[in-house]
Order: structure tokens, then C-alpha cells, then sequence
């Protein structure tokens, strides 16, 4: 009875040493250092990217002459209407010369006519004189049938009449030929007013449909050379970007875009998700392609968007003004769910968490509190209840 009542005894002492060990070792084994910090409330912005193209239907508007900027009617981002002069070059020098070739014109006109008018007088009195010449030889004729005037008075009759016809065929063709160099003289005056004309014309730059205009080229007191502006008809601009159909699920309409130029330094375009297309595209590399179309403003940046300019944009598919969120090295994805490791008296807990949203470099989560410390990096050994060190850098 003793005997049992010793090995009872000691087989007791034994479990409470082995106990006793066992708690002295977890206390003051080695503590594993990790990196940790504490997670805060903050905003959070979720963002599918895609790249884009301009599209709409342009006008390439440039003088038809060179010249300086006198005038530029119309500012980037501004409605024009079909007809509207938007810019007018310098064309001082161009209306002083068809101001002197309208006169000089108008003096020809004026001498034509003089011509002209002495020409008929001159034809009139040439005719009367035919007629008189005639009637003379006539007279002479009778005369000297009868023998009362001699042979050489006939004959000098006669040389008379045909004088006065060769007279007037001469005063004929001396006022067409007056008519035909007035007439020279007017078409070549005509041509050059008709030049300068057509110059002063092609010195204005005139919108040919309803639109606004971008991208403005030209400066006042500036050479018109090789200088551009665009008018964008009315209702055919637009945003297009392609979006990869695994992020399509994200994307909302009315959601917020902000749209890159890459020609312009990645000036920013701010608009929201309008139409999302239905039919895909199947690139060459086997991913599919959606396209989804963004409604903008013309204000600031969008003065300059050109049918055909290459765009990227963010897309916020998720804004959270306050939201607990952690870095994405923190999460493990594991078969029945996302947790985290957290920091609580110095020992490792495994947090299960439910992911709302992710970006390349932070998650926003629930089921953790704010103020907790999440393990950043967390290894694949780690054991609930491990004593560690949060590390500072």
C-alpha cells in the first residue's frame, strides 16, 4: 500500500515537472522577429486600368496661304457653327492692291466706252461720207452720159466714193480693234482682282461643320505656316477603352475615370464610365476585350482631344472614403478563405478577414480592428500562439 501510494506520488511529480518545463519553455523560447504595423482607417481607391483611343469624326483646318495671324476668333474647347471665320490672317497689303485694280478697272470701263462711243461717230461719219461720195459719182455718171463733164471728172468721182468706202471699212476695224484691247485689257484686270480676291478668301479660316474646336495651332502676330486647328463635329467625340472582360465584372456606369493623353505629357481628362459594350474582341494573344466608352466634359484638358490620340485611364471601380486597409503582402488566400496574421500580446493569431477590394499595393478588408498590427510579410510555417518581435525599421 505504501509502495503504490509512492509510485502515485511520483508519477505525479513527474507530469507537474514536465508541465512546469513545458510552460518555462514556451515562455522563454526564442522570439521570432516580424515585420508588423498597425492598420488605420483611410480612404481607399480600387483601380482597373486600360489603355484607349480618341475617336470622332475631325476636320484638319490650315490657311490655303501663308501669312501672319491677324485675327483668332475661337479658343480651344469653344462651339463654332458651319460658315463661322475662326481665324483671318494679315491682309492689309492684298485689300490695298484690289482697292488700286478695282479703280484702275472701273478707268478702263470708263475709256472703253469713250472708245467705243468715238468709234461709232467716226463709223457714223465715214458712213455719211460713203453715201455722199457716191451719190456724187453717181451725178458725175449721169453727167457725162450726157458729155457735160470729161472722163477724168468720172473718174475722179469714182476714186472719191471708193475712197470713202475704204475710209469706212478702215474706221470699221479701228473700233473693233479699240473694242478688242479694251476688251484685253478688262479680262487681265479682271484676273488679277479676281487673284487677290480669291487670296483675301483663302485668308480666312472658315468652320465647315457644327462643332468645337481643339487644339488650337495658330497665335496672333504669328506665320500661319505649317500651323493647324481642328474643328470635331458635333455628337461624334468620344473616349473608347479597352478593358480586359475578367475586369469587365468591376466596372459600373457612372463610375469616375481619369483619362491620360500620352501625346500631352499624361494631361488628365476626368469623366465617368458611360456605355459598356456586349460583344468582345479576342486579341492575338487569346484574352478578350470589351470596350467601354467614357463621358466627359470640354473643359481643361479636353480642349485638346483629336480623334486618334492614344489615351490610358484609371478607372475607380471602388472608393471608400474610410476603410481599413492593409498592404497586399499581408493577405494569404487560402482554400477556405483570406486571413491575416495579427500581433496580440506578442504572440501570432490568424484573423480570418473578408477582402471588399484590392489594388496593386493595398487591400481593403473586414475583421480586423483598426490599430491592429498585421504581419506584412507572413511565412508559410507560422503556428497560431508563437511568441514573436514586431521588428522596426
Amino acid at each position: 500500500m505504501n509502495m503504490r501510494l509512492v509510485v502515485l506520488t511520483a508519477a505525479a511529480f513527474s507530469a507537474l515537472g514536465g508541465a512546469v518545463a513545458m510552460m518555462y519553455r514556451t515562455q522563454h523560447a526564442p522570439q521570432l522577429s516580424v515585420n508588423a504595423e498597425a492598420v488605420l482607417k483611410q480612404p481607399f481607391d480600387q483601380i482597373t486600368k486600360a489603355n484607349g483611343v480618341i475617336e470622332g469624326r475631325s476636320y484638319r483646318l490650315s490657311f490655303a496661304r501663308a501669312g501672319t495671324v491677324e485675327e483668332l476668333n475661337v479658343a480651344e474647347g469653344e462651339e463654332v457653327h458651319r460658315g463661322q471665320v475662326l481665324a483671318q490672317l494679315d491682309v492689309s497689303g492684298p485689300t490695298r492692291q484690289l482697292a488700286l485694280i478695282e479703280r484702275a478697272e472701273q478707268e478702263l470701263r470708263r475709256n472703253a466706252g469713250l472708245q467705243a462711243l468715238d468709234g461709232e461717230v467716226k463709223l457714223r461719219d465715214a458712213a455719211r461720207a460713203l453715201q455722199a461720195a457716191e451719190r456724187a459719182a453717181n451725178a458725175e455718171r449721169q453727167l457725162y452720159a450726157l458729155g457735160a463733164v470729161s472722163l477724168n471728172d468720172l473718174q475722179a468721182a469714182q476714186r472719191a466714193a471708193q475712197d470713202a468706202r475704204d475710209a469706212l471699212q478702215s474706221a470699221r476695224i479701228g473700233r473693233d480693234l479699240a473694242a478688242s484691247s479694251a476688251a484685253r485689257d478688262l479680262t487681265t484686270q479682271q484676273g488679277e482682282a479676281q487673284q487677290l480676291r480669291d487670296e483675301l478668301r483663302q485668308s480666312r479660316l472658315v468652320s465647315p461643320v457644327d462643332g468645337f474646336v481643339t487644339d488650337v495651332g495658330f497665335r496672333v502676330g504669328e506665320t500661319s505656316a505649317d500651323q493647324t486647328l481642328f474643328v470635331v463635329q458635333r455628337g461624334t467625340l468620344r473616349i473608347k477603352l479597352d478593358v480586359q472582360e475578367s475586369e469587365l465584372v468591376r466596372i459600373r456606369p457612372h463610375e469616375r475615370v481619369d483619362v491620360f493623353l500620352n501625346a500631352y505629357d499624361d494631361q488628365r481628362v476626368q469623366g465617368t464610365v458611360g456605355e459598356i459594350t456586349s460583344q468582345a474582341t479576342t486579341n492575338a494573344g487569346g484574352s478578350s476585350t470589351l470596350s467601354v466608352y467614357v463621358n466627359f466634359g470640354r473643359g481643361g484638358a479636353a480642349r485638346k482631344l483629336i480623334p486618334g490620340l492614344s489615351v490610358r485611364a484609371d478607372i475607380h471601380t471602388l472608393e471608400l472614403p474610410h476603410a481599413i486597409v492593409v498592404p497586399t503582402g499581408a493577405v494569404v488566400r487560402g482554400g477556405t478563405g483570406s486571413y491575416v496574421w495579427t500581433v496580440q500580446q506578442e504572440r501570432l493569431a490568424r484573423q480570418p478577414i473578408r477582402v471588399i477590394g484590392a489594388n496593386p499595393t493595398r487591400v481593403a478588408i473586414t475583421g480586423v480592428r483598426a490599430g491592429t498590427e498585421v504581419v506584412l510579410s507572413p511565412d508559410d510555417g507560422f503556428e497560431a500562439g508563437t511568441r514573436v518581435r514586431v521588428a522596426h525599421d
